[in-house]
């Protein structure tokens, strides 16, 4: 969707995108659903680049997911670069 979503701040080059994973809990076995929200802050104007740009991000998030074991809550994703938002 794009970002941001209101509609006063007229149109905009950013998108926001919401990925979502499965993580058990700390102390529990419980399988929790986890959201993590990266805006694309240049999307590309084919459609078709834009799906490659979301399947990089989910490929990075997964390595992070990986070696972090949890993900941000936020990121930017610029050309190849994806970075944490606090």
């Amino acid at each position: 969707m794009p970002y941001p979503a209101e509609k006063s701040s007229g149109k905009t080059e950013m998108m926001s995108a919401g990925f979502w994973y499965i993580a058990e809990g700390e102390d529990t076995n419980i399988a929790l659903t986890k959201t993590a929200v990266v805006i694309l802050l240049k999307v590309p104007k084919h459609s078709l680049a834009v799906l490659r740009q979301l399947e990089a991000i989910a490929d990075r998030l997964a390595d992070n997911i990986v070696k972090r074991g949890h993900l941000e809550a936020l990121y930017a994703f610029e050309g190849t670069y994806l970075r944490e938002l606090y």
